[in-house]
């Protein structure tokens, strides 16, 4: 019997790309904002960083403010985002592993050395495809038994990494370039929260029509 083994393992592989991907993602953000952030000794001079946030809580609101060297820079985007990071690297590797337990503890294979030589052609046959049935329900009986879905560690930190990490970004541009002297950088640096949230409504919509056309794909394959 030949098996198609990414469609047995299709929630395993669907769960290890989008682990592997929030972490790829994540990392190269850290990485990449790391860089950036080491670059502003060169053309801020010693002109300190200063970012603003907001806390809300019971419908009340207070802004707090923080202050840093710009020759600190660099380190505090990767303290910043050090926590997500490691999740989403935490996640993918947990993706990694349970998509190889998967691949090795599935059944994959039809004993067909018991059936009976003195059996006729048909009645072979019909011996074949039941066993065929027997490995397909046993191996469908384990998809349902075995975790496949996306790590929480992935689940938490690719949307951390996105808060966090953008409210940085927003704020240090928003600073070393001058635009939290003019009133729409004073409004937008302490709420860049809800930007934020703004940006990733839409994204997380069409994140999801992409997921359910690619999972009808993969019935419509295995079918």
């Amino acid at each position: 019997m030949s098996v198609d083994r990414d469609v047995v393992l299709r929630r395993w592989l669907d769960a290890d790309r989008s682990a592997t991907r929030a972490a790829a993602i994540t990392v190269s953000f850290t990485l990449a904002l790391v860089a950036f952030a080491a670059t502003l000794p060169l053309w801020v001079r010693e002109k300190p960083i200063v970012m603003g946030g907001a806390v809300y809580y019971n419908g009340t609101g207070s802004s707090f403010r923080w202050e840093f060297a710009a020759a600190d820079a660099w380190w505090v985007a990767g303290l910043v985002l050090a926590v997500p990071a490691l999740f989403t690297v935490i996640g993918a590797v947990r993706a990694r592993r349970r998509l190889a337990r998967a691949e090795r503890d599935i059944p994959w294979a039809v004993d067909l050395s018991t059936i009976g030589g003195a059996l006729s052609e048909a009645q072979r046959r019909a011996q074949v495809r039941s066993r065929q049935a027997d490995l397909a329900a046993r191996q469908q009986r384990f998809i349902e038994q075995n975790r496949s879905r996306i790590s929480l560690w992935s689940l938490f930190g690719g949307p951390l990494a996105y808060f966090v990490g953008g409210w940085f970004l927003i704020g240090l541009t928003l600073d070393v370039t001058g635009a939290t002297a003019t009133p729409l950088g004073a409004w937008l640096s302490p709420r860049s929260w809800f930007l934020l949230l703004l940006l990733l409504l839409p994204w997380s919509a069409l994140a999801m029509r992409a997921d359910r056309r690619r999972l009808a794909r993969s019935r419509s394959s295995a079918a």
